[in-house]
């Protein structure tokens, strides 16, 4: 973890003294001036005092920091001085949040919008379900406000990923808490008692899969995961990834299988294993369609859809990501992804964008 320099930080002023908890809202920023500040804004509709605002920015150079100052004074800014992840800039956050004597901390993602009561919904289900140490909410689809993007995240050993179950569904009306797996990331909330008592993320996934791990170390302490419904956001779903890039396909490949080796049984870790390498026929090579015609006239008839996705949508970036991935994986090389990765994203975003303007 890289040392944050005291003297690029505006202090946190010390929790208010009241009989409700003190909640530290720590949002995490890397060149998404746009987004933090439309965060900011619905926050700053709470309906709960007691809670102060704290954004992180993983060494932005887009100006985010100082246009959040000047629009929000009152908000403190945390510079790390370089790109730590999701992982990392949280860490500083959490960390500096739990030293100032807060009681709560609630991670969220800078696209994301809140309603109103989010905060006081999260205490409400902390009061019925004390055995509960991270918590997550009912989130909906930023471009779809009715419809809900994810709430609880199961466990599947047939498929080996997680469903969500609420996914693409009705908003959820009972506010009765739900035991999840685990919870995503864009809206974590725990008490400062339990950060000290599991740790604090580990920075080894930088993206993907630490809110994963830290679900489940949790409940390797005995201690519950659940989702609040009652406490609701809106997410800009990729508006970080903007997708399946090779970015998102690196990350995907490589903390997968860390997780797995950390918490699953041997036997499930080497089924997993196997499907990782299955999905590179499954997702990045030719398959043959459907239909009642010989395999290898089908076989061929996808043959050109495959080309153009690989020559138009840059599908041959993905598949280089998602291999440096595993490479990385049997390596042990965590942490941040290496250069190359960004560089292959970079190349990915802009082939899409002509793919996409060619199209229109």
């Amino acid at each position: 973890m890289l040392p944050i320099v005291e003297e690029t930080l505006l202090p946190v002023g010390a929790p208010v003294a009241s009989a409700e908890p003190s909640v530290a809202i720590i949002v995490l920023n890397w060149n998404g001036r746009a987004d933090t500040l439309e965060c900011l804004a619905s926050l700053e509709q709470l309906d709960y005092v007691n809670r102060s605002l704290i954004v992180v920015d993983n060494a932005s150079d887009d100006g985010s920091a100082e246009s959040i100052r000047a629009a929000y004074p009152h908000v403190t800014v945390l510079e790390t001085g370089a790109n730590l992840g999701y992982a990392g800039g949280n860490n500083v956050g959490l960390r500096h949040a739990c030293s100032q004597g807060f009681d709560y901390a609630l991670i969220l993602n800078n696209d994301t919008i809140v309603d109103p009561g989010l905060v006081n919904a999260l205490l409400e289900s902390q009061r019925e379900r004390p055995d509960v140490a991270i918590w997550g909410a009912q989130i909906f689809y930023y471009s779809r406000p009715q419809t809900v993007w994810v709430a609880r995240a199961r466990w599947n050993d047939r498929t080996l990923w997680f469903d969500l179950p609420e996914r693409n569904a009705k908003p959820l009306v009972s506010p009765a808490p739900l035991d999840s797996d685990m919870v995503i990331g864009c809206c974590l909330f725990v008490s400062c008692a339990n950060v000290r008592r599991l740790g604090e993320l580990d920075d080894r996934f930088f993206l993907n899969f630490e809110e994963t791990d830290w679900c489940y170390r949790a409940r390797a302490a005995g201690l519950g995961v659940a989702v609040a419904p009652g406490a609701k956001l809106w997410h800009k779903v990729s508006s970080s990834f903007g997708g399946q890039t090779p970015l998102w396909q690196y990350f995907m490949a490589r903390n997968r299988l860390l997780w797995a080796e950390m918490h699953l049984p041997p036997a499930t870790r080497r089924r997993i294993l196997a499907d990782s390498l299955a999905m590179i026929a499954r997702n990045f090579l030719p398959r043959p369609r459907p239909g009642p015609e010989p395999w290898l006239k089908r076989l061929y008839w996808s043959y050109r859809p495959w080309r153009e996705a690989l020559s138009e949508e840059g599908l041959h970036f993905e598949l280089a990501g998602y291999l440096l991935g595993l490479r990385d994986y049997f390596l042990r090389r965590f942490g941040d992804c290496p250069p190359v990765i960004r560089r292959l994203d970079q190349r990915a975003r802009a082939r899409r964008r002509a793919f996409a303007a060619k199209v229109a």
